[in-house]
């Protein structure tokens, strides 16, 4: 409630409005502000220009703001920022965009691996940027009033890029004032730009870094071409050692907090073969959970190495759609189903089997490929926030299904 009466007594000693809180509070997706008196378009002038006001929204936890504006509503996203890591063994650019910190690495295998942190904004929606043709502005504007903004917000930005050595990354992670560390993997076909982007969204839609946890992305030299998906395979059999040395650092930096990791898609194929050879070596368990979204990995390779990568976490969750139309491509290239189209069959031999989760997210996937619910079906990401607060399936909403640690999204 602190940041709150932060908020009115600034409007009220600044602003000169008497917030009227209408709908909301501390810690809720929405907030709706209006006043006892015609101030609207001050509040509306604050949103959009005073920067502390914007910073207090932010403190106050909200992704919309409403502001009452005469007879009707104006909707406002807050201003917010959040750090994270982040780990990648593309090469450096020699030439990046002097106005864009997402081109500074690009596609090339680099010998080392590069570190540094990262500062992302989420912009203000109603601020366009000026080079935003009109039509589509005004029909971005159409579909943020109809549709959820909290599944359609995409302004993000890197304001600043830090780099650092492995041992200034490492003295990072190991004095970050957060409760448990998040290591993320992209998929196929994102070159730097998108897979900063993608995790940006992921990381902002489930509010991990207000929840206390510190974010952390690996990204491997995918090219971003859609065409070159055999490439990427290779690329990403390359990336395996490199991940493996940062998943150690990580290890040493986190002490006693958890490590959770989620990989998307392509990025699963990373996951696993690290874990796998974890686990061979005789490791200790580094991973609180690991959860697979939408695994592009042969669903009977998968299902046979479940009892392997249990000695390398304490639990897993795998997200999977029968509708998804990128891991169809996958299907008929591989000549195999893929996890993240059928799942994982549990084999009932193996313990700890109530650690180990199946999510159908097929009702709920959205997006013509249907295969990012974690960024755009808002069921999957507060699923995920779910999970990664320790819920358990029932908790959850999640409905059982027929086999072994099934369960459904509705």
């Amino acid at each position: 409630m602190k940041a709150l009466e932060s908020l009115i007594g600034y409007a009220r000693d600044r602003l000169d409005v008497d917030l009227d809180l209408q709908g909301g509070g501390t810690g809720c997706f929405d907030l709706v502000l209006g006043s006892n008196d015609d101030r609207g378009k001050a509040i509306e002038h604050a949103i959009l220009n005073d920067p502390h006001f914007q910073v207090l929204l932010g403190e106050v936890n909200v992704n919309l703001a409403r502001v009452r504006l005469g007879g009707g509503y104006q909707a406002y996203a807050s201003h917010i920022r959040f750090n994270a890591g982040i780990a990648t063994n593309r090469a450096r650019n020699p030439n990046p965009a002097a106005d864009d910190l997402r081109t500074c690495f690009n596609a090339q295998l680099a010998d080392n691996v590069s570190f540094a942190v990262a500062e992302f904004h989420i912009l203000d929606l109603a601020r366009s940027p000026g080079t935003v043709p009109v039509a589509n502005r005004i029909w971005k504007a159409i579909t943020l009033t109809l549709g959820d903004i909290r599944n359609r917000r995409e302004d993000y930005e890197v304001a600043r890029i830090e780099y650092m050595a492995a041992s200034g990354f490492e003295t990072l992670l190991k004095h970050a004032d957060a409760q448990s560390l998040i290591l993320s993997l992209h998929g196929y076909a994102n070159d730097f730009s998108a897979a900063m982007m993608s995790f940006a969204k992921f990381v902002d839609k489930t509010r991990i870094y207000q929840m206390g946890h510190f974010p952390i992305l690996f990204s491997w030299p995918s090219p971003g071409e859609p065409m070159l998906y055999l490439s990427d395979t290779d690329v990403a059999a390359n990336s395996q050692d490199p991940f493996a040395s940062v998943v150690n650092l990580i290890g040493r930096a986190a002490g006693d907090r958890p490590i959770r990791a989620i990989a998307h898609s392509h990025g699963n194929k990373i996951l696993v073969e690290v874990a796998r050879d974890r686990a061979n070596q005789g490791a200790k368990p580094l991973f609180k959970r690991m959860i697979f979204v939408e695994p592009d990995v042969n669903a009977h390779y998968m299902a046979g190495k479940l009892e392997l990568l249990t000695a390398a976490t304490s639990g897993m969750t795998f997200y999977h759609s029968e509708n998804d139309r990128a891991l169809a491509i996958a299907e008929m290239v591989f000549k195999g189903k893929r996890a993240g189209q059928t799942g994982v069959q549990v084999p009932g031999n193996i313990a700890n089997i109530a650690d180990i989760e199946v999510v159908d997210a097929s009702r709920v996937a959205v997006g013509w490929t249907r295969h990012a619910p974690h960024v755009d079906a808002i069921q999957v990401i507060y699923d995920i926030r779910d999970v990664i607060e320790g819920k358990p399936p029932l908790k959850r909403g999640l409905i059982p299904c027929p086999g072994v640690g099934c369960w459904s999204i509705s």
